[in-house]
């Protein structure tokens, strides 16, 4: 029956793929796989000779376990963080004669079938035929491709455990991701030596082949703690009378007039209360520190990239948020359009709010970066003036276009739900407005001057709000009637 119900998920998935996403879309995402997958092969037929190099005194398979650590780490970071953990696709099947054990075991193989399952086989495989069955015998080198699948089988549920309970409420969720990412921190500034524990423990799993028993042990406690919790989603009933919805929102910092505050209220709760755009918060603050690519190789780096790798601190914004604009609403666009407001009054909440969010990125950038280099820090301000001038304006003209409704509750790791081709484009002026004002002053004069030329456009922007906020409105209230149908789609 297990096999039934999982193969009937795998048809309906990819049914499902190939009537929902065009052929660009399924391009893109072939692209994306055979580049990650391609890197992550040519990185392990070279993982022995950089295990080598690190340390000449060991085996590249011994020493390669320290660093399985960091990995795993990071694994359950971005499991935590992105991974798509949908739990009601057992419904049609609760009304059918089946066991409630056999859906039971079934929604523990549907979270089989992720990406971060295969990735580290891609990786791994290719180091296992060149290094461990050279460096070890048989059954150690078996027992060493075991223990690599049970630790990835076991992030695998303890990130399912993690959506499922504290991943809920934004503050515990938030606790918890952010206490993974410090495993590695402490590890890494040495106070507390975490990978050689890791290591150690790792190494003798594989040299004393019977201690694979350990791994074993705690893939069997982890997958019945991960059972007992999915008891709750086959309870349809208890899972939405019971479920405690999180309260947490921005209401104590938001001020000002009563209707712009409902609104940007009601646009932080919508953000914080909803897996895929809570996702999008933390990529966001993560790209904060894009610009560390570069800040010790700035010397053999384009001045156009480097403007580009700072200007994409707050840019990021709008390329996260603004390319599915009004489409977060989509479920409920029609009730949005009845409620008492103008139209006027609705994309300038949005407007404030998203300026908002943008402005602290920006603090938060410039905080960052200013006692690295105070050129970056002025090229991140730059980019700020041009985003809350003009890019933000371009991102909700965009957003009339959107016609297809985003589901929050699903996360962000390989889900193109709700994403046509439009939005890949209509990043593009976003991005590209910005870098050719910079390269015309750059080429035709100097950095500061190509710096005076795309904030003095930003500020324009700015000075110019009142008078470029009525296209935006005249734009959506012509589209607004497309924009619903296709929401109700």
């Amino acid at each position: 029956m297990i096999l039934k119900l999982t193969s009937l998920y795998l048809k309906g998935k990819g049914r499902s793929v190939f009537d929902a996403q065009s052929v660009l879309i399924k391009f893109f995402v072939a692209l994306m796989v055979l580049y990650f997958g391609g890197a992550a092969v040519s990185l392990g037929f070279f993982l022995d000779n950089i295990m080598l190099k690190y340390d000449e005194t060991q085996v590249a398979t011994l020493t390669l376990s320290k660093f399985l650590y960091y990995y795993f780490v990071l694994d359950l970071f971005l499991r935590s963080v992105i991974q798509n953990q949908s739990p009601f696709d057992v419904k049609p099947y609760l009304y059918l004669p089946i066991k409630r054990s056999s859906l039971l075991h079934f929604l523990q193989v549907k979270s089989l079938f992720s990406a971060f399952n295969v990735l580290p086989y891609f990786l791994f495989l290719p180091f296992f035929f060149i290094a461990v069955i050279n460096d070890v015998d048989g059954i150690q080198a078996l027992v060493w491709l075991i223990s690599i699948t049970l630790h990835v089988l076991i992030n695998n549920f303890l990130a399912y455990n993690i959506g499922k309970t504290v991943g809920k409420a934004f503050i515990p969720w938030l606790i918890i991701t952010l206490s993974i990412l410090g495993l590695g921190y402490v590890d890494i500034k040495g106070y507390l030596p975490l990978s050689t524990y890791f290591a150690e423990y790792f190494n003798l799993v594989v040299t004393s082949t019977w201690m694979v028993i350990i791994p074993i042990l705690l893939f069997v406690g982890i997958y019945f703690i991960t059972l007992n919790l999915s008891k709750t989603l086959l309870l349809t009933d208890q899972e939405i009378h019971k479920e405690k919805v999180s309260s947490f929102d921005l209401s104590y910092l938001i001020k000002g007039d009563s209707v712009m505050k409902s609104f940007m209220i009601y646009e932080s709760k919508l953000i914080l209360r909803n897996k895929r755009l809570k996702n999008l918060v933390v990529m966001v603050f993560l790209f904060l520190f894009y610009p560390m690519i570069v800040v010790k190789t700035q010397e053999h780096q384009a001045q156009v990239m480097l403007f580009f790798f700072c200007w994409f601190t707050t840019g990021v914004v709008g390329a996260m948020f603004g390319q599915f604009m009004y489409a977060w609403e989509g479920k409920f666009f029609n009730f949005i359009r009845t409620q008492p407001f103008t139209v006027e009054d609705y994309i300038k909440a949005k407007h404030n709010f998203y300026l908002g969010i943008t402005t602290i990125s920006m603090i938060l950038g410039c905080s960052i970066f200013a006692f690295l280099d105070l050129n970056f820090a002025l090229m991140i301000f730059v980019g700020y003036l041009f985003n809350i001038g003009i890019n933000l304006k371009l991102i909700f003209f965009i957003g009339t276009f959107n016609k297809k409704s985003i589901e929050l509750d699903k996360g962000t790791a390989f889900n193109y739900q709700g994403t046509q081709a439009s939005h890949f484009i209509s990043n593009l002026p976003l991005m590209i407005i910005p870098l050719v004002l910079y390269a015309i002053g750059y080429y035709a004069f100097d950095h500061y001057t190509a710096l005076i030329i795309v904030s003095s456009v930003g500020i324009l922007g700015l000075l110019f709000h009142g008078f470029m906020i009525k296209p935006l409105v005249n734009q959506f209230n012509k589209r607004k009637y497309r924009m619903s149908e296709g929401f109700s789609q």
